[in-house]
């Protein structure tokens, strides 16, 4: 199995993973992945479109549920009114809080099962992959 094989098995257990508890708190995959990436503060809907890899035309319809759900809301920006920015709200962190707690659950499990000496290694191939991921994005 080459690289890119074992990126596409990753992510598609991930993805399965996620989905699973997005259903429990009824979010589709989607709507869990778009609060997963929203930071704690704002971000304007240009930049939540370009780190999740959406038009945003999809975003919106997205973000619109979310708000329906009262998870998020939208506003204009205070320094440039031709700007949105989408913000949490309680029950979007608290969300959130929810997911991330299930997905460092199976984290655990996963880990349980790699040799205790391979897990140093792993977290620094990882925050390696990531930079690297990160960078090939930006271009």
């Amino acid at each position: 199995m080459d690289f890119s094989e074992h990126l596409r098995e990753i992510s598609s257990h991930v993805n399965a993973i996620l989905r699973e508890h997005a259903s429990n708190l009824e979010l589709t995959f989607a709507q869990a992945s778009l609060l997963l990436s929203l930071p704690s503060d704002k971000i304007s809907m240009s930049g939540l479109s370009k780190k999740l890899g959406i038009d945003v035309s999809t975003l919106t319809r997205n973000v619109q549920k979310l708000e329906a759900q009262k998870y998020i809301f939208r506003e204009k920006d205070s320094q440039d009114q031709r700007i949105v920015n989408v913000k949490l709200t309680e029950g979007g962190e608290a969300a959130i809080d929810l997911l991330s707690a299930k997905m460092d659950e199976c984290a655990t499990v996963i880990l349980y099962n790699i040799p205790l000496e391979l897990h140093q290694q792993l977290g620094d191939v990882l925050e390696e992959l990531i930079w690297s991921l990160d960078r090939y994005r930006e271009n």
